[in-house]
C-alpha cells in the first residue's frame, strides 16, 4: 500500500471521528520500527490530527521529500513517542534527530 493509499484509508476510517456513525472518539494509533517508523511519522504529518498517536522506533522524517511532495497538516492533538538507539548501524542516530 502506498503512502497516498494509506492516507486515504486513514481518512476513510476516521469517518467515525467525524460523527458519521455516531462514534466520536475513534482511536487510531500507529507503531513503526525502522522503515515503519519513517512511514508512521510521514503518515501522521500528512494526515494530521485524525491519527491519535504514533510510536516511532529507530526512524526519521524524510524532510525535504515530505515537505515538497505533501501538504503538512497540524498535529497538535497527536500523542507522539519517538526513540532511536545511539548505536543503530542501519539508520544512524543523527538521522533521527530533530
Amino acid at each position: 500500500m502506498s503512502l497516498i493509499e494509506s492516507q486515504q484509508q486513514v481518512e476513510a476510517d476516521n469517518r467515525f471521528d467525524k460523527g458519521y456513525v455516531g462514534v466520536r472518539d475513534f482511536l487510531f494509533y500507529l507503531l513503526g520500527f525502522s522503515q515503519g517508523a519513517i512511514f508512521a511519522m510521514t503518515l501522521v504529518l500528512t494526515s494530521g490530527n485524525c491519527i491519535k498517536g504514533i510510536m516511532a522506533l529507530s526512524g526519521y522524517i524524510p524532510g525535504c521529500f515530505v515537505k515538497e511532495e505533501y501538504n503538512i497538516k497540524p498535529i497538535n492533538e497527536v500523542s507522539i513517542f519517538i526513540s532511536h538507539g545511539e548505536m543503530d548501524q542501519v539508520l544512524p542516530y543523527e538521522w533521527g534527530r530533530f
